[in-house]
């Protein structure tokens, strides 16, 4: 199965405010660069353009986006929860 219908089936599971949320969120990354590739790792959520760029997981009770940097000294993380 394809990333992206990997994507489509975990926000399809999500039938309330996290999956409304994480389908905007979605659109939102999707449009923001034409360059950045949805990949389906960890069970989550990455897009990657040359490396991880950011990751959006749902949780029982919120979801989380991080950004992913690359750093010369290995990869930085930031992470922002939404509940």
């Amino acid at each position: 199965m394809s990333a992206s219908k990997q994507i489509d089936k975990l926000i399809a599971g999500l039938t309330d405010w996290r999956g409304r949320a994480m389908a905007n969120l979605r659109k939102v990354i999707n449009d923001a660069d034409s360059k950045l590739t949805e990949e389906f790792k960890w069970n989550t959520a990455v897009w990657s353009a040359e490396g991880n760029v950011c990751a959006l997981g749902a949780f029982k009770d919120h979801i989380k986006i991080a950004a992913l940097t690359q750093k010369p000294r290995g990869q930085s993380i930031s992470t922002r929860a939404m509940r």
